[in-house]
């Protein structure tokens, strides 16, 4: 007889595109944390803020025990999922409600700190309880997303709007959080490895997070993408697409961003794809993989660490370098097409029941 964990990876992995349901819902855990965080700020909260030296905010933090406590009290079923019950593992929530960058040397560079540090929407941080039992903490940056949408923290909060952010937070970080006892050993390894290199890329090459949207690759015509070959061909622009694939085209980002996509589209009651903004963003990628580049722009991009780095992590070798360029070009053309066909399954399942 098959286990639970089994029939779980079977049934919501391979036939739902990592839509989990069921006992591991991720949208009913949503809706539950929303109802808590919105009776929090709602009442007086009797706890002291907390500052994070890192992400330069103060916060507010609720543990496990006080979220399953609250949820007892008031005598509400609290949908926690199953994977996490069967590795014994628990959940905070951390929510931004202020910022402040201390110390005068740190003030100075404020306007960077924001940039690279400051401003992430959300996360997802996990540390090891014993054994295979974690806890993972889902931050939600309720200052930032306030500021941006002109409110204030209690009222962002308590408006529709934080609903839709901390529902596609806690999607996405949860699927990196099923991923952790999903994904293990060398693969897991691997994945880690990826991400380090594409981390080390940007810090020592200070790319900023317009990167990471690809916002100078090209124009929007309605749903075509055209990519701006000249900036492309400049500098080490080139380079820099291809370390940014080694974090988009990793099986937990495109696992997670499965689940931000569904949620997008939901949230908005659309089957558009172009509605959602990781639709557009795969898009963009697709579209750059499918140009063809001067081979100054190769030759001069694709050193021997470039090569090594890239091609180690997504199995291409060639000594020659266009040849190797070329076998590289293709094998992420293929990660991304696979990619699409779990986003049109969403798209369909969506348009079905709209």
């Amino acid at each position: 007889m098959k286990s639970l964990y089994e029939y779980i990876i079977e049934k919501c992995i391979v036939e739902a595109h990592h839509l989990l349901n069921g006992d591991n819902s991720l949208g009913e855990l949503a809706a539950d944390l929303v109802e808590f965080l919105q009776f929090q700020f709602s009442h007086s909260i009797n706890k002291n803020k907390e500052y994070d030296n890192k992400k330069f905010i103060y916060y507010y933090i609720w543990d496990y025990n006080e979220i399953v406590k609250w949820f007892a009290d008031n005598k509400k079923a609290f949908h926690y999922p199953a994977f996490l019950i069967e590795n014994n593992s628990t959940i905070c929530l951390k929510i931004s409600v202020g910022r402040m960058v201390k110390g005068r040397k740190k003030q100075h560079n404020d306007i960077e700190l924001i940039s690279l540090y400051g401003n992430e929407r959300g996360s997802h941080s996990t540390k090891s309880i014993d054994g295979n039992s974690k806890n993972h903490t889902i931050y939600l940056n309720a200052y930032l997303l306030a500021k941006e949408n002109g409110m204030g923290v209690r009222e962002f909060i308590m408006s529709d709007k934080f609903e839709k952010e901390l529902t596609g937070t806690v999607r996405h970080e949860f699927m990196h959080a099923f991923d952790s006892y999903m994904i293990v050993g060398q693969r897991r390894a691997k994945i880690d490895k990826m991400k380090a290199i594409y981390k080390n890329y940007r810090k020592n090459n200070n790319i900023k997070k317009n990167w990471m949207k690809f916002e100078n690759c090209g124009v929007w015509n309605g749903s075509a993408f055209a990519v701006d070959e000249d900036f492309m061909n400049e500098g080490n622009n080139l380079r820099t697409f291809y370390y940014i694939l080694l974090y988009y085209l990793t099986d937990t980002e495109m696992n997670a961003y499965l689940q931000t996509f569904y949620n997008q589209l939901v949230s908005e009651n659309s089957s558009n794809p172009y509605d959602s903004d990781i639709y557009r963003r795969y898009k963009i990628i697709k579209s750059i993989l499918e140009c063809s580049f001067s081979k100054d722009a190769i030759q001069r991009n694709f050193d021997d660490m470039t090569k090594n780095e890239i091609g180690v992590s997504f199995g291409i070798k060639s000594n020659d370098l266009f040849v190797f360029y070329e076998k590289l070009r293709l094998h992420l053309l293929e990660i991304v097409d696979r990619f699409f066909v779990k986003l049109h399954k969403i798209l369909f399942d969506i348009a079905q029941a709209l």
